[in-house]
């Protein structure tokens, strides 16, 4: 919710989330939270030229994975659009330290992403194109204890 208030108040970005509510994910919450921080960030600074800034957060529970989908309408990823692998975006040679689009950027972030995602025994998948924003899917264990408590 910081965060969210903060990416309104300082950058007119309009966040928009739909989690369900068996959507419970098995792992350490510290890289959770490094996931969505980076990836917040990322979605806000691709949004420089855009008028309206949206940003959807959202989960979905499947049997044994939960969905986690952060999406913008940002500039999009120039190198993910012709790509034939994007069913293995924690391995693609593109996302490393000192790669980025940004004019400031490090390329860090990304880094800490896959390393959190890898964590978590998760996987990812980047859907992007200069232009028409990024989807970021990220598919982790489902922690169905804490499920089945909940509901």
């Amino acid at each position: 919710e910081f965060k969210k208030a903060d990416l309104d108040f300082k950058h007119g970005v309009r966040i928009s989330t739909d989690f369900a509510p068996e959507a419970s994910i098995l792992g350490n919450p510290k890289d959770l939270v490094t996931i969505i921080d980076c990836l917040l960030d990322n979605a806000q600074e691709a949004m420089t030229s855009q008028e309206e800034k949206c940003i959807t957060l959202k989960t979905a529970a499947g049997q044994h994975t939960v969905k986690l989908t952060i999406e913008d309408n940002g500039s999009g990823l120039p190198f993910c659009s012709p790509c034939r692998h994007n069913s293995e975006c924690l391995s693609c040679p593109e996302f490393h330290i000192g790669r980025t689009t940004k004019e400031k950027g490090s390329g860090l972030g990304i880094t800490l992403v896959r390393n959190s995602i890898a964590k978590l025994n998760g996987d990812l998948r980047i859907e992007s194109g200069p232009g028409r924003g990024t989807a970021v899917q990220i598919w982790f264990p489902r922690n169905r204890k804490h499920a089945k408590a909940a509901g």
